[in-house]
């Protein structure tokens, strides 16, 4: 499936809209894979743009959780040494990532996954201060849209500093997200930018 994805939080949908406007909520599928994948070898493929959870004999690891739409990890196996990974940590940031973006979801008896599609056509920011990452110079206006209400990007943010975007800022962006969601911003979009690292002062 290809479509639009907009993220408002763990627990509300995930909402994939087609290019006919027909919706999904994802979020129904990943827990539905998470239950055939519960308790048995699995792995979890995180990279910048892309993010999976997959059945896989050779692993040290099981997925564990108890209730659908709240905690998830993987966890070693007794047989091996103590180590978990959080599940809902890594596919929460990619989500953040993902949002307002066109993307594939994969979805199969043991894997569900997320892959962006629109990558070369995405603006790209980078971390500047801290979690906030840098506005280039002019995309104020072209890009995050300031001065046009609900056009305005509701990640934008504007300090002594300069203007940064909290799309990636962990619980800052999720805080926008959960306002956004109740209505409660004067912003009324999500958007499409995507995150390409970290620059140092030094690299200009």
């Amino acid at each position: 499936m290809i479509g639009t994805l907009e993220y408002l939080g763990w627990q509300r949908p995930w909402t994939l809209t087609a290019e006919d406007g027909s919706t999904r909520d994802i979020s129904a599928d990943f827990w539905d894979a998470a239950e055939r994948l519960k308790g048995k070898p699995t792995s979890m493929d995180a990279r910048g743009d892309s993010i999976a959870l997959r059945a896989d004999p050779a692993s040290e690891y099981e997925l564990i959780f108890e209730t659908r739409g709240e905690g998830i990890l993987i966890s070693k196996m007794p047989s091996f040494r103590w180590g978990f990974s959080n599940v809902l940590y890594y596919f929460e940031q990619h989500m953040h990532n993902l949002n307002s973006r066109r993307i594939e979801v994969e979805i199969a008896e043991d894997r569900f996954a997320l892959i962006a599609r629109d990558a070369e056509d995405t603006p790209a920011v980078y971390y500047s201060d801290g979690n906030l990452a840098a506005i280039p110079e002019g995309w104020e206006r072209s890009i995050c849209r300031v001065g046009e209400g609900k056009n305005t990007c509701i990640f934008f943010t504007a300090g002594a500093g300069g203007f940064s975007c909290a799309k990636f800022s962990g619980p800052m962006g999720r805080m926008l997200l959960e306002r956004h969601a109740a209505g409660q911003m004067n912003a009324g979009r999500i958007g499409n930018c995507r995150i390409a690292g970290r620059k140092d002062s030094g690299d200009g």
